[in-house]
């Protein structure tokens, strides 16, 4: 996602968000359903759909995807005396046997797109003659809206009883990732991948003082303003939701940018809804979108405190509101391209 210092203390900005959000509706978007699994809109019960946010990822975005494929198409092994394959352990556990794509372009400038479609057609060539019950969408944002509308873009336009939320990165290794937090689906609405056990290692030792002093402020301000109590890492980009729940908090969802989870960890809290947090392996990738110098982060932080004073203030006064219908969407049409792809201008 775009993270652009000098608008961080826009205050017009600030406002027209707040005001906008009031009443928050679907982002306009353009639909490309790349390749249609036979049956899935009916099967909603056995879907995952794994939504990807993606802001000029051309070169991430594949070795992302690669991982995630083949780890969920790796040959299962065989019980014994058996000749049937057993199903993916971590599909097994959340009762799923449908994928559902969805790849939501923030308003990138590079290939994203392109690398996608490409991508898609490569998968679908290969496996043309196999039994694979995945579909694959592109949704297209007309100009970067922020990480979290991008999110909660993708998660609205998905019926899936299970919806995991996954960086463009490919920071999270996908297998473990995914394994380590269908373990805890059964009695939970959310679980989160986190990242704090790695405070404990050598590269996270060796980082700055003040790195360290605004990770630890941060968690600290989370307790305080979004009563994330439990949680050590609100901002890890690996999430699985409840298909229900995820549907009660984006369609609420009103911050656009980085410091969207903590506004959906306040409101989970507020519905009752069970959240565990899981430790996930993790690494740092090259080309991030954030700049990672010391007055950037500065600048990150204080803007994320802002949302966060702002979601604590909007909701206690009563401008924000939990809604449990569907967002409005007479503003900004979502236009469905058909499965054959469409000529390029």
């Amino acid at each position: 996602m775009n993270a652009n210092a000098s608008s961080f203390f826009d205050l017009s900005d600030f406002i027209a968000t707040i005001l906008a959000a009031l009443q928050p509706s679907l982002e306009p978007c353009r639909v490309e359903i790349l390749h249609q699994a036979q049956g899935l809109s009916s099967n909603s019960q056995q879907t995952l759909s794994i939504i990807i946010p993606a802001y000029n990822e051309q070169d991430r975005l594949p070795k992302m995807l690669q991982a995630a494929v083949e780890y969920l198409t790796a040959a299962s092994h065989k019980s014994k005396g058996s000749s049937q394959q057993q199903q993916n352990p971590s599909m097994q556990a959340l009762g799923c046997t449908h994928v559902e794509w969805i790849i939501v372009s923030d308003g990138s400038t590079d290939e994203t797109e392109h690398v996608f479609r490409n991508y898609v057609t490569a998968w679908a060539n290969k496996h043309s003659s196999k039994q694979v019950s995945w579909t694959w969408k592109l949704l297209v944002l007309p100009r970067n809206a922020g990480k979290g509308a991008a999110v909660r873009t993708g998660m609205l336009h998905s019926n899936a009883v299970w919806r995991l939320m996954v960086d463009a990165d490919g920071a999270t290794d996908f297998g473990p990732g995914l394994q380590a937090l269908a373990k805890h689906v059964s009695a939970n609405d959310i679980v989160i991948g986190s990242r704090a056990h790695l405070q404990k290692t050598k590269a996270a030792k060796q980082r700055g003082i003040l790195r360290q002093g605004l990770m630890h402020a941060f968690h600290f301000l989370c307790v305080v303003l979004v009563g994330a109590t439990e949680i050590q890492d609100t901002q890890c980009g690996f999430k699985l939701f409840r298909g229900s729940a995820a549907t009660k908090l984006f369609n609420s969802l009103h911050l656009r940018g980085w410091a969207f989870d903590t506004e959906l960890i306040y409101m989970a809290k507020k519905l009752q809804m069970t959240i565990q947090e899981v430790d996930v392996p993790w690494r740092e990738v090259e080309g991030s979108k954030l700049h990672t110098s010391t007055l950037n982060l500065a600048l990150v932080a204080v803007a994320m405190l802002r949302d966060m004073v702002c979601v604590r203030l909007c909701y206690t006064l009563g401008l924000w509101r939990l809604r449990v219908r569907a967002p409005s969407t007479r503003k900004g049409a979502h236009a469905s391209v058909p499965r054959r792809r469409r000529k390029e201008d």
